[in-house]
Protein backbone atom coordinates (compact mmCIF):
# COMPACT_ATOMS: atom_id res chain seq x y z
CA UNK A 1 0.00 0.00 0.00
CA UNK A 2 1.42 3.77 -1.11
CA UNK A 3 -0.40 6.67 0.40
CA UNK A 4 -1.16 9.42 -2.03
CA UNK A 5 0.64 12.66 -1.51
CA UNK A 6 -1.19 15.50 -0.94
CA UNK A 7 -0.26 17.17 -4.06
CA UNK A 8 -1.10 13.73 -6.36
CA UNK A 9 -4.38 13.35 -4.86
CA UNK A 10 -4.97 17.03 -5.65
CA UNK A 11 -5.27 16.24 -9.16
CA UNK A 12 -8.33 13.53 -8.67
CA UNK A 13 -10.01 16.80 -8.32
CA UNK A 14 -9.76 17.74 -11.76
CA UNK A 15 -12.03 14.70 -12.72
CA UNK A 16 -15.33 16.31 -12.75
CA UNK A 17 -18.15 16.86 -15.47
CA UNK A 18 -16.12 19.15 -18.00
CA UNK A 19 -12.49 18.18 -16.92
CA UNK A 20 -10.40 14.77 -16.04
CA UNK A 21 -7.03 14.48 -14.47
CA UNK A 22 -5.34 12.13 -16.61
CA UNK A 23 -2.58 13.01 -19.38
CA UNK A 24 -1.89 11.74 -22.66
CA UNK A 25 1.56 11.14 -24.63
CA UNK A 26 1.53 9.72 -28.13
CA UNK A 27 4.49 8.07 -29.54
CA UNK A 28 4.65 8.18 -33.44
CA UNK A 29 6.28 4.70 -34.64
CA UNK A 30 7.89 4.30 -37.90
CA UNK A 31 6.44 1.01 -38.55
CA UNK A 32 3.50 -1.71 -38.05
CA UNK A 33 2.50 -3.70 -35.07
CA UNK A 34 -0.68 -5.56 -33.61
CA UNK A 35 -2.19 -5.09 -30.43
CA UNK A 36 -1.25 -8.69 -29.67
CA UNK A 37 2.24 -7.21 -29.98
CA UNK A 38 1.98 -4.54 -27.67
CA UNK A 39 0.50 -6.50 -25.31
CA UNK A 40 2.89 -8.89 -25.08
CA UNK A 41 5.47 -6.18 -24.76
CA UNK A 42 3.51 -4.66 -22.48
CA UNK A 43 3.28 -7.57 -20.24
CA UNK A 44 6.51 -8.28 -19.95
CA UNK A 45 7.16 -5.12 -18.75
CA UNK A 46 4.72 -4.50 -15.80
CA UNK A 47 7.12 -5.73 -12.59
CA UNK A 48 9.42 -2.65 -13.52
CA UNK A 49 5.83 -0.49 -13.23
CA UNK A 50 3.85 -1.46 -10.03
CA UNK A 51 1.74 1.22 -10.46
CA UNK A 52 0.26 0.38 -13.05
CA UNK A 53 -1.30 -3.09 -11.29
CA UNK A 54 -2.49 -0.73 -8.52
CA UNK A 55 -6.17 0.83 -8.13
CA UNK A 56 -7.45 3.54 -5.49
CA UNK A 57 -8.88 2.64 -2.01
CA UNK A 58 -10.09 5.24 -0.35
CA UNK A 59 -10.46 6.55 3.38
CA UNK A 60 -13.79 5.72 4.78
CA UNK A 61 -15.89 9.31 5.29
CA UNK A 62 -12.92 11.06 2.55
CA UNK A 63 -11.35 12.02 5.93
CA UNK A 64 -7.85 11.58 5.06
CA UNK A 65 -6.21 10.52 1.40
CA UNK A 66 -6.49 7.85 -0.90
CA UNK A 67 -4.11 4.86 -1.11
CA UNK A 68 -2.56 2.71 -3.77
CA UNK A 69 -3.21 -0.74 -3.33
CA UNK A 70 -2.96 -3.93 -5.26
CA UNK A 71 -6.31 -4.40 -7.51
CA UNK A 72 -6.89 -8.31 -7.30
CA UNK A 73 -8.73 -8.48 -10.65
CA UNK A 74 -6.14 -6.92 -12.15
CA UNK A 75 -6.62 -7.31 -16.51
CA UNK A 76 -4.48 -6.21 -18.92
CA UNK A 77 -7.15 -6.65 -21.67
CA UNK A 78 -8.69 -3.76 -19.91
CA UNK A 79 -6.27 -1.16 -20.33
CA UNK A 80 -5.40 -1.99 -23.94
CA UNK A 81 -7.09 -1.15 -26.78
CA UNK A 82 -6.62 -0.57 -30.86
CA UNK A 83 -8.28 1.45 -33.61
CA UNK A 84 -7.89 2.39 -37.08
CA UNK A 85 -8.24 5.69 -38.78
CA UNK A 86 -8.95 6.27 -42.21
CA UNK A 87 -8.74 9.58 -44.11
CA UNK A 88 -6.33 11.25 -46.24
CA UNK A 89 -4.86 13.99 -43.79
CA UNK A 90 -3.27 10.92 -41.27
CA UNK A 91 -1.83 13.92 -38.61
CA UNK A 92 -5.21 15.72 -38.25
CA UNK A 93 -7.28 12.22 -38.18
CA UNK A 94 -4.90 11.08 -35.33
CA UNK A 95 -5.11 14.35 -33.44
CA UNK A 96 -8.45 14.10 -33.88
CA UNK A 97 -8.60 10.64 -32.64
CA UNK A 98 -6.38 11.08 -29.53
CA UNK A 99 -8.51 14.25 -28.64
CA UNK A 100 -11.98 11.76 -28.20
CA UNK A 101 -9.43 9.25 -26.20
CA UNK A 102 -8.56 12.32 -23.75
CA UNK A 103 -12.27 12.96 -23.41
CA UNK A 104 -13.27 10.27 -21.92
CA UNK A 105 -12.58 9.69 -18.07
CA UNK A 106 -10.31 6.82 -16.55
CA UNK A 107 -12.68 3.73 -14.62
CA UNK A 108 -11.98 4.87 -10.73
CA UNK A 109 -12.47 1.04 -10.32
CA UNK A 110 -9.46 0.34 -12.33
CA UNK A 111 -5.92 1.02 -12.26
CA UNK A 112 -5.43 4.83 -13.58
CA UNK A 113 -4.14 4.06 -16.86
CA UNK A 114 -4.81 3.01 -20.96
CA UNK A 115 -2.62 2.23 -23.92
CA UNK A 116 -4.48 2.97 -27.25
CA UNK A 117 -2.59 1.55 -30.28
CA UNK A 118 -3.95 3.80 -33.54
CA UNK A 119 -2.87 3.05 -36.79
CA UNK A 120 -3.41 4.61 -40.23
CA UNK A 121 -4.08 3.24 -43.86
CA UNK A 122 -0.40 3.45 -44.77
CA UNK A 123 2.73 1.36 -43.70
CA UNK A 124 4.28 4.29 -41.25
CA UNK A 125 1.25 5.35 -39.49
CA UNK A 126 1.65 4.33 -36.03
CA UNK A 127 1.12 5.98 -33.05
CA UNK A 128 1.13 4.63 -29.07
CA UNK A 129 -0.58 7.11 -27.20
CA UNK A 130 -0.10 6.26 -23.38
CA UNK A 131 -3.25 7.83 -20.81
CA UNK A 132 -2.48 7.48 -17.07
CA UNK A 133 -3.67 10.18 -14.46
CA UNK A 134 -1.80 13.19 -13.30
CA UNK A 135 -2.19 11.52 -9.28
CA UNK A 136 0.54 8.94 -10.56
CA UNK A 137 2.53 10.57 -12.25
CA UNK A 138 3.83 14.10 -13.80
CA UNK A 139 4.81 15.04 -17.10
CA UNK A 140 8.95 13.48 -16.20
CA UNK A 141 7.50 10.27 -14.59
CA UNK A 142 5.21 9.80 -17.43
CA UNK A 143 8.37 10.01 -19.49
CA UNK A 144 10.13 7.62 -17.90
CA UNK A 145 7.29 5.41 -17.45
CA UNK A 146 6.65 5.20 -21.35
CA UNK A 147 10.06 4.47 -21.77
CA UNK A 148 9.95 1.42 -19.21
CA UNK A 149 6.82 -0.07 -20.96
CA UNK A 150 7.66 0.65 -24.88
CA UNK A 151 11.21 0.98 -25.31
CA UNK A 152 13.00 -2.09 -26.77
CA UNK A 153 16.19 -2.03 -24.27
CA UNK A 154 15.82 -4.32 -21.42
CA UNK A 155 15.31 -1.78 -18.20
CA UNK A 156 18.63 -1.10 -16.18
CA UNK A 157 17.49 -2.75 -12.87
CA UNK A 158 15.62 -6.28 -12.55
CA UNK A 159 12.40 -6.35 -10.33
CA UNK A 160 13.05 -7.56 -6.67
CA UNK A 161 10.34 -10.28 -7.44
CA UNK A 162 10.66 -13.47 -9.59
CA UNK A 163 8.76 -12.02 -12.37
CA UNK A 164 5.43 -13.71 -10.94
CA UNK A 165 3.02 -11.21 -9.37
CA UNK A 166 0.83 -12.37 -6.31
CA UNK A 167 -1.11 -9.23 -4.93
CA UNK A 168 -1.58 -8.25 -1.40
CA UNK A 169 -4.88 -8.40 0.07
CA UNK A 170 -7.27 -5.68 -0.07
CA UNK A 171 -7.68 -3.78 3.52
CA UNK A 172 -10.26 -3.81 5.22
CA UNK A 173 -12.66 -0.82 6.34
CA UNK A 174 -11.55 -1.12 9.91
CA UNK A 175 -8.22 -0.96 8.67
CA UNK A 176 -8.68 2.58 6.44
CA UNK A 177 -10.28 3.90 9.17
CA UNK A 178 -7.68 3.53 11.20
CA UNK A 179 -4.98 4.79 8.20
CA UNK A 180 -7.18 7.57 8.09
CA UNK A 181 -7.16 8.58 11.65
CA UNK A 182 -3.43 8.72 11.56
CA UNK A 183 -3.56 11.09 8.13
CA UNK A 184 -5.78 13.55 10.24
CA UNK A 185 -3.34 13.58 13.28
CA UNK A 186 -0.47 13.84 11.11
CA UNK A 187 -2.15 18.18 10.14
CA UNK A 188 -1.31 19.03 13.09
CA UNK A 189 2.48 18.97 12.17
CA UNK A 190 1.94 19.82 8.27
CA UNK A 191 0.68 22.73 10.09
CA UNK A 192 3.30 23.87 11.98
CA UNK A 193 5.80 22.80 9.35
CA UNK A 194 3.38 25.54 6.89
CA UNK A 195 3.34 28.11 9.74
CA UNK A 196 7.04 28.48 9.46
CA UNK A 197 7.59 27.92 5.80
CA UNK A 198 5.02 30.91 4.99
CA UNK A 199 6.25 32.78 8.13
CA UNK A 200 9.71 32.40 6.63
CA UNK A 201 8.53 34.31 2.96
CA UNK A 202 7.60 37.35 4.55
CA UNK A 203 11.07 39.54 4.78
CA UNK A 204 11.28 38.61 0.95
CA UNK A 205 7.80 40.82 0.46
CA UNK A 206 9.72 44.14 0.24
CA UNK A 207 12.22 42.24 -1.96
CA UNK A 208 9.21 41.45 -4.03
CA UNK A 209 8.13 45.65 -4.09
CA UNK A 210 11.47 46.76 -5.10
CA UNK A 211 12.26 43.92 -8.01
CA UNK A 212 8.01 44.98 -9.28
CA UNK A 213 10.10 48.20 -10.58
CA UNK A 214 13.31 46.30 -11.75
CA UNK A 215 14.79 47.21 -15.43
CA UNK A 216 16.52 45.57 -17.89
CA UNK A 217 20.43 45.87 -17.74
CA UNK A 218 21.97 48.40 -20.50
CA UNK A 219 24.31 45.81 -21.39
CA UNK A 220 20.84 43.71 -22.51
CA UNK A 221 19.89 46.82 -24.59
CA UNK A 222 22.72 47.43 -25.87
CA UNK A 223 22.45 43.13 -27.29
CA UNK A 224 18.47 44.48 -28.44
CA UNK A 225 19.55 47.93 -30.27
CA UNK A 226 23.57 47.96 -30.65
CA UNK A 227 23.37 51.05 -28.89
CA UNK A 228 23.25 52.42 -25.40
CA UNK A 229 19.71 53.94 -24.31
CA UNK A 230 17.06 53.69 -21.90
CA UNK A 231 16.17 50.91 -19.84
CA UNK A 232 13.34 48.49 -20.83
CA UNK A 233 10.87 48.06 -18.29
CA UNK A 234 10.11 44.83 -17.05
CA UNK A 235 6.73 43.62 -15.68
CA UNK A 236 7.47 41.55 -12.55
CA UNK A 237 5.16 42.70 -10.31
CA UNK A 238 2.88 40.14 -8.70
CA UNK A 239 -0.96 40.53 -9.52
CA UNK A 240 -3.91 38.49 -8.16
CA UNK A 241 -5.65 38.09 -11.42
CA UNK A 242 -4.70 37.50 -14.70
CA UNK A 243 -6.48 39.43 -17.73
CA UNK A 244 -9.55 38.35 -19.10
CA UNK A 245 -9.27 36.88 -22.68
CA UNK A 246 -11.51 34.22 -24.62
CA UNK A 247 -10.15 31.13 -23.53
CA UNK A 248 -9.99 32.00 -19.90
CA UNK A 249 -14.10 31.26 -19.12
CA UNK A 250 -15.85 27.80 -18.29
CA UNK A 251 -14.95 24.50 -20.52
CA UNK A 252 -17.11 21.84 -22.12
CA UNK A 253 -15.92 18.16 -21.84
CA UNK A 254 -14.70 18.25 -25.48
CA UNK A 255 -11.34 18.17 -26.63
CA UNK A 256 -8.84 19.85 -29.69
CA UNK A 257 -5.81 18.84 -30.05
CA UNK A 258 -2.57 19.69 -32.24
CA UNK A 259 0.86 18.78 -32.23
CA UNK A 260 4.02 19.64 -34.04
CA UNK A 261 7.94 20.59 -33.82
CA UNK A 262 10.41 23.18 -33.12
CA UNK A 263 14.10 23.36 -33.10
CA UNK A 264 15.58 22.81 -30.12
CA UNK A 265 18.87 24.07 -31.58
CA UNK A 266 17.85 26.85 -32.86
CA UNK A 267 16.53 27.72 -29.42
CA UNK A 268 19.50 27.28 -28.16
CA UNK A 269 21.47 29.56 -30.13
CA UNK A 270 18.83 32.11 -29.28
CA UNK A 271 19.15 31.32 -25.54
CA UNK A 272 22.99 31.88 -25.77
CA UNK A 273 23.18 34.76 -28.14
CA UNK A 274 19.90 36.64 -25.38
CA UNK A 275 21.91 35.09 -22.13
CA UNK A 276 18.53 33.15 -21.56
CA UNK A 277 17.36 29.99 -20.93
CA UNK A 278 15.33 27.35 -23.31
CA UNK A 279 12.49 28.12 -20.89
CA UNK A 280 12.54 31.61 -21.51
CA UNK A 281 12.53 31.27 -25.46
CA UNK A 282 9.93 29.08 -25.31
CA UNK A 283 7.91 31.23 -23.02
CA UNK A 284 8.85 34.27 -25.30
CA UNK A 285 7.81 32.08 -28.36
CA UNK A 286 4.35 31.56 -26.75
CA UNK A 287 4.00 35.94 -25.80
CA UNK A 288 4.08 36.16 -29.62
CA UNK A 289 1.81 33.42 -30.42
CA UNK A 290 -1.06 34.43 -28.44
CA UNK A 291 -0.09 38.15 -29.22
CA UNK A 292 -1.27 37.30 -32.77
CA UNK A 293 -3.86 35.12 -31.76
CA UNK A 294 -5.83 37.75 -29.91
CA UNK A 295 -5.26 40.74 -32.09
CA UNK A 296 -6.69 38.34 -34.62
CA UNK A 297 -9.58 37.77 -32.11
CA UNK A 298 -9.59 41.73 -31.22
CA UNK A 299 -9.05 40.72 -27.84
CA UNK A 300 -5.65 41.46 -26.95
CA UNK A 301 -5.57 42.75 -22.76
CA UNK A 302 -3.38 46.02 -22.44
CA UNK A 303 -1.84 44.62 -20.14
CA UNK A 304 0.60 41.10 -20.33
CA UNK A 305 -1.04 37.61 -19.92
CA UNK A 306 -0.04 35.55 -16.81
CA UNK A 307 1.23 31.48 -17.21
CA UNK A 308 1.58 29.13 -14.64
CA UNK A 309 4.76 27.02 -15.22
CA UNK A 310 5.03 23.64 -13.51
CA UNK A 311 9.12 23.48 -12.74
CA UNK A 312 10.59 19.76 -11.91
CA UNK A 313 12.26 19.24 -8.34
CA UNK A 314 12.34 15.38 -9.42
CA UNK A 315 15.74 13.78 -8.79
CA UNK A 316 17.77 10.62 -9.62
CA UNK A 317 16.40 8.67 -6.49
CA UNK A 318 12.81 9.95 -6.96
CA UNK A 319 11.09 6.86 -8.04
CA UNK A 320 8.84 6.89 -11.35
CA UNK A 321 5.91 7.69 -9.48
CA UNK A 322 4.04 10.68 -8.33
CA UNK A 323 4.58 14.14 -8.80
CA UNK A 324 7.49 16.38 -7.91
CA UNK A 325 6.88 19.73 -9.22
CA UNK A 326 6.80 23.29 -7.64
CA UNK A 327 5.11 25.56 -9.48
CA UNK A 328 5.82 29.73 -10.57
CA UNK A 329 3.56 32.10 -11.73
CA UNK A 330 5.52 34.37 -14.69
CA UNK A 331 4.21 37.11 -17.05
CA UNK A 332 4.30 36.13 -20.97
CA UNK A 333 4.65 39.86 -22.70
CA UNK A 334 1.92 39.87 -25.13
CA UNK A 335 1.69 43.33 -24.84
CA UNK A 336 5.38 43.59 -26.77
CA UNK A 337 5.37 43.48 -30.23
CA UNK A 338 9.38 43.44 -30.36
CA UNK A 339 10.13 39.25 -30.42
CA UNK A 340 13.83 40.03 -29.09
CA UNK A 341 11.74 43.06 -26.58
CA UNK A 342 9.28 39.98 -25.14
CA UNK A 343 12.70 37.37 -24.72
CA UNK A 344 14.54 40.26 -22.75
CA UNK A 345 11.26 41.03 -20.39
CA UNK A 346 10.57 36.85 -20.20
CA UNK A 347 14.20 36.54 -19.09
CA UNK A 348 14.35 39.07 -16.66
CA UNK A 349 11.02 38.24 -14.98
CA UNK A 350 11.55 34.50 -14.79
CA UNK A 351 14.48 35.05 -13.02
CA UNK A 352 12.68 37.33 -10.25
CA UNK A 353 10.09 34.84 -10.12
CA UNK A 354 12.08 31.73 -9.92
CA UNK A 355 13.59 33.21 -6.66
CA UNK A 356 10.56 34.82 -5.43
CA UNK A 357 7.99 31.67 -5.78
CA UNK A 358 5.29 31.78 -3.32
CA UNK A 359 6.11 28.68 -1.86
CA UNK A 360 8.22 25.54 -2.79
CA UNK A 361 7.52 22.40 -3.36
CA UNK A 362 7.72 21.13 -0.05
CA UNK A 363 5.24 23.97 0.88
CA UNK A 364 2.98 22.90 -1.78
CA UNK A 365 2.68 19.91 -0.53
CA UNK A 366 1.62 21.16 2.71
CA UNK A 367 -1.05 23.58 1.20
CA UNK A 368 -2.65 20.96 -0.16
CA UNK A 369 -3.10 18.51 2.97
CA UNK A 370 -5.61 20.79 3.46
CA UNK A 371 -7.88 20.13 1.11
CA UNK A 372 -9.53 16.95 1.67
CA UNK A 373 -9.80 15.37 -1.93
CA UNK A 374 -14.02 14.40 -1.21
CA UNK A 375 -14.34 18.36 -0.55
CA UNK A 376 -12.32 19.37 -3.58
CA UNK A 377 -14.15 17.43 -5.48
CA UNK A 378 -17.34 18.42 -4.73
CA UNK A 379 -15.90 21.98 -4.96
CA UNK A 380 -15.06 21.18 -8.48
CA UNK A 381 -18.36 19.80 -9.45
CA UNK A 382 -20.05 23.05 -8.17
CA UNK A 383 -17.80 25.51 -10.11
CA UNK A 384 -18.65 23.67 -13.06
CA UNK A 385 -22.02 23.72 -12.68
CA UNK A 386 -22.63 27.30 -11.53
CA UNK A 387 -19.92 28.10 -13.95
CA UNK A 388 -17.57 30.75 -12.00
CA UNK A 389 -15.07 30.45 -14.44
CA UNK A 390 -16.94 33.07 -16.65
CA UNK A 391 -17.21 35.69 -13.69
CA UNK A 392 -14.20 34.83 -11.65
CA UNK A 393 -10.59 35.81 -12.90
CA UNK A 394 -7.62 33.56 -12.27
CA UNK A 395 -3.95 34.65 -11.16
CA UNK A 396 -3.08 33.33 -14.51
CA UNK A 397 -4.06 32.80 -18.55
CA UNK A 398 -2.51 29.75 -19.27
CA UNK A 399 -0.35 26.86 -18.43
CA UNK A 400 2.87 26.09 -20.13
CA UNK A 401 5.27 23.10 -19.20
CA UNK A 402 8.48 21.81 -20.58
CA UNK A 403 9.34 18.54 -20.11
CA UNK A 404 13.32 18.01 -20.73
CA UNK A 405 13.98 14.72 -22.84
CA UNK A 406 16.36 12.58 -24.32
CA UNK A 407 18.09 12.49 -27.79
CA UNK A 408 18.80 9.37 -27.91
CA UNK A 409 16.39 7.33 -30.07
CA UNK A 410 13.32 5.00 -28.33
CA UNK A 411 12.23 1.81 -30.24
CA UNK A 412 9.28 0.01 -30.05
CA UNK A 413 8.97 -3.60 -31.24
CA UNK A 414 12.25 -3.16 -33.35
CA UNK A 415 10.69 0.23 -35.08
CA UNK A 416 12.02 3.53 -34.06
CA UNK A 417 10.04 6.14 -32.62
CA UNK A 418 9.92 9.01 -34.43
CA UNK A 419 8.39 12.00 -31.71
CA UNK A 420 6.56 12.23 -28.27
CA UNK A 421 3.58 14.59 -28.64
CA UNK A 422 1.90 15.16 -25.24
CA UNK A 423 -1.56 15.83 -24.66
CA UNK A 424 -1.91 17.55 -20.72
CA UNK A 425 -4.85 18.25 -18.42
CA UNK A 426 -7.70 21.25 -18.82
CA UNK A 427 -9.21 22.59 -15.89
CA UNK A 428 -12.15 24.91 -15.39
CA UNK A 429 -11.48 28.89 -16.36
CA UNK A 430 -8.10 27.30 -18.52
CA UNK A 431 -8.98 26.32 -21.90
CA UNK A 432 -5.41 26.57 -23.03
CA UNK A 433 -2.25 24.06 -22.53
CA UNK A 434 0.85 24.04 -23.98
CA UNK A 435 3.24 21.66 -23.30
CA UNK A 436 6.76 20.79 -25.05
CA UNK A 437 8.06 17.44 -24.86
CA UNK A 438 12.29 17.56 -25.38
CA UNK A 439 13.47 14.24 -27.49
CA UNK A 440 15.45 13.31 -30.35
CA UNK A 441 17.03 17.24 -30.32
CA UNK A 442 13.61 18.34 -30.96
CA UNK A 443 10.89 20.10 -29.39
CA UNK A 444 7.93 18.46 -29.64
CA UNK A 445 4.56 20.23 -28.80
CA UNK A 446 1.34 19.17 -27.47
CA UNK A 447 -1.46 21.98 -28.28
CA UNK A 448 -4.73 21.67 -25.91
CA UNK A 449 -8.26 23.55 -26.45
CA UNK A 450 -11.36 23.70 -25.19
CA UNK A 451 -13.23 23.72 -28.78
CA UNK A 452 -15.96 25.87 -27.59
CA UNK A 453 -12.81 28.82 -26.53
CA UNK A 454 -10.87 27.84 -29.31
CA UNK A 455 -11.99 26.09 -31.98
CA UNK A 456 -8.98 25.17 -33.88
CA UNK A 457 -6.02 24.51 -31.92
CA UNK A 458 -4.14 24.09 -35.07
CA UNK A 459 -3.84 27.68 -35.75
CA UNK A 460 -2.25 28.51 -32.09
CA UNK A 461 0.44 25.49 -33.49
CA UNK A 462 1.21 27.51 -36.33
CA UNK A 463 1.68 30.95 -34.76
CA UNK A 464 3.94 28.91 -32.05
CA UNK A 465 5.71 28.02 -35.48
CA UNK A 466 6.06 31.16 -36.77
CA UNK A 467 6.66 33.38 -33.30
CA UNK A 468 9.78 30.90 -32.88
CA UNK A 469 11.29 31.14 -36.16
CA UNK A 470 10.29 34.96 -36.09
CA UNK A 471 12.68 35.25 -32.43
CA UNK A 472 15.18 32.88 -33.96
CA UNK A 473 15.53 35.10 -37.43
CA UNK A 474 15.57 38.30 -35.43
CA UNK A 475 18.07 36.55 -33.27
CA UNK A 476 20.47 35.99 -36.36
CA UNK A 477 20.39 39.20 -37.70
CA UNK A 478 21.23 40.91 -34.25
CA UNK A 479 24.43 38.54 -33.88
CA UNK A 480 25.78 39.35 -37.34
CA UNK A 481 24.72 43.01 -37.39
CA UNK A 482 25.11 44.22 -34.17
CA UNK A 483 24.79 47.80 -34.92
CA UNK A 484 21.50 47.94 -36.66
CA UNK A 485 19.15 48.70 -34.44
Amino acid sequence: MQRLSSLDASFLALDGPHGAGHICLTALVAGRLDLDELRDLVEARLPFAPILRRRLRNVPLGIDRPWWVDDPDFDLTQHLFGSVVIGDEWRRELARTVAQIAEQPLDRSRPLWEIHLVQGSAPDQTAVITKIHHAAVDGIAGRDLLTTLLDDRPPETDPSSDGAWHPASLPGTGEMLARGMLGVADLAGTALRLEAALMGRLPQVPTLAITSAARVSSGTVEWLTGTAGDAVPVRSRPRISAPRTPFNKAITRDRAWAFGELSLDDSKAVRTAAGATVNDVLLSTVAGALREWLLRAEALPEEPLRALVPISVRTDEDKVTGNKIDLMTCPLPTDVADPLVRLTSVRETTAVAKAHRAIGADTLQDVASFAPPALATRAVRVVAAARLADRVRLPFNVLVSNVPGTREVLHLHGQPIEGLYPLPALSDGLGLNITIQGYRGRLHVGVVTCPALIPDPWEVLDLLVAAHDELVEQGRLRATHPSQS
